[in-house]
């Protein structure tokens, strides 16, 4: 038999019978911020962190004439103004020591009086699922900035449980939370980890095992054929019906062909200036997102946005020269030249000095930085499923869809 679970009707209260608001900072100017001994919670911090965190606020200087509002811990703040009305009104739980601490302008606290009836992080958890974005949506105000009538705010009905059950939904709720967070700090520390790997093996400080000598250095041109793209005549339709692959370099997202939207034939490679680059060969995107890195993932032909590079292939791999470049991406970038379209002449990316180890020093240092790629891949994709994983649970969880088990020390009052 399974264990009991929370049941019962959840109470609607509205939010000004439980709780008051307060404004942020009043009467500041630009030479108060960054000086003086107390300290302020910043727009974003409200509006990215169901929880503020415990870290060095940014200074502001308050007088002690001034009638400012302090924040409290356990005060929920909220974003009053925002871009878009989903993003309006975000609840963050002041969790650290509020001690000479204060708020944004363009945010209000809400400060709850009967705790009895309302945990103040399971209030923001409801503010930012599916409750909270409705009722939010519904009170914006604006066309092109949305604001917040506090007025219409306290009017807001929450559906609560009882205050064990809001007390259970915030734990669960708040260990997701920390599981995202220790994702997305493994994924930092393996992309530091990466990049150090970079800085060492792409410029020869330090050398895999067994490799050993002096490396090369050439000029691009030199090491490699550099291939034009072209966009063939739109005025023929014959041209776009074929079956080879055409991109631009919109299709390029992160550092591979994201998709292939356009076909064109034979005739229309012979008719243009397009080329084609064959698998496994370098794209660099010389205009329109100058700097944009590709390994081509089949024989494709290039738009004029792309230079197509053919290394040389008894002294440079394509996979090297590829993060060669990722890493020396300012060397591209100083390269953007132009008015009204910017991008990197034929003769400057020739020009781009490459250093290189032997060949096989090239495959190893590549295969090295593609696995590390690779486990930072695999992280994100698990890092995305938990988000998800997160929403549906908010989506279940802050509406009662679903109950969770009542916890062993039991609830008095709770039926099975």
């Amino acid at each position: 038999m399974g264990r009991r679970r929370f049941s019962g009707e959840w109470a609607g209260v509205a939010v000004g019978l439980i709780a008051e608001t307060y404004g942020g900072l009043s009467g500041k100017i630009k030479a108060d911020f960054g000086t003086g001994s107390a300290r302020y919670i910043s727009f974003l911090d409200v509006l990215e962190n169901v929880r503020i965190p415990r870290r060095r606020f940014d200074r502001v200087r308050i007088a002690r004439s001034e009638s400012q509002h302090r924040v409290r811990t356990g005060d929920v703040l909220f974003n009053g103004t925002s871009e878009t009305p989903e993003d309006l009104a975000m609840g963050a739980v002041v969790a650290v020591d509020a001690d000479d601490l204060y708020l944004n302008s363009f945010c209000f606290g809400l400060r709850i009086h009967d705790r009895g009836q309302c945990d103040p992080l399971f209030l923001a958890y409801l503010s930012r699922g599916e409750p909270g974005r409705t009722a939010t949506y519904a009170l914006a105000q604006g066309a092109t900035r949305y604001n917040l009538s506090k007025r219409r705010f306290l009017a807001w009905e929450l559906a609560l449980p009882s205050l064990t059950e809001q007390r259970a939904i915030a734990a669960v709720l708040s260990d997701v939370d920390a599981l995202i967070g220790s994702l997305e700090a493994l994924i930092a520390k393996k992309r530091a980890i990466k990049r150090a790997a970079m800085q060492q093996l792409l410029t020869g400080r330090t050398r895999l095992p067994g490799f050993e000598g002096e490396w090369g250095t050439g000029r691009l041109g030199e090491l490699a054929k550099l291939a034009s793209g072209g966009t063939p005549s739109t005025s023929v339709a014959a041209y776009w019906s074929g079956g080879i692959p055409w991109i631009t370099g919109a299709d390029i997202s992160g550092q591979s062909v994201a998709k292939i939207r356009r076909h064109i034939t034979k005739e229309a490679v012979e008719g243009s200036a397009t080329s084609i680059v064959a698998r496994g060969d370098l794209l660099i995107v010389s205009r329109t997102g100058v700097g944009k890195l590709a390994i081509a993932p089949c024989d494709i032909a290039i738009s004029q946005d792309f230079t197509g590079v053919v290394p040389n292939r008894d002294k440079l791999g394509s996979r090297f020269l590829f993060r060669y470049l990722d890493f020396r991406q300012h060397v591209l970038a100083n390269q953007n030249q132009g008015t009204s379209i910017k991008g990197i002449t034929r003769d400057a990316l020739a020009a781009v000095l490459v250093p290189f180890p032997p060949l096989s020093e090239q495959h190893a240092i590549a295969a090295v930085l593609t696995d590390m790629d690779d486990e930072i891949a695999a992280l994100e994709r698990r890092l995305d499923k938990t988000r998800s994983i997160k929403q549906g649970m908010m989506q279940q969880l802050l509406t009662g869809a679903v109950r969770l088990p009542i916890p062993d020390d039991g609830l008095e009052g709770e039926s099975a």
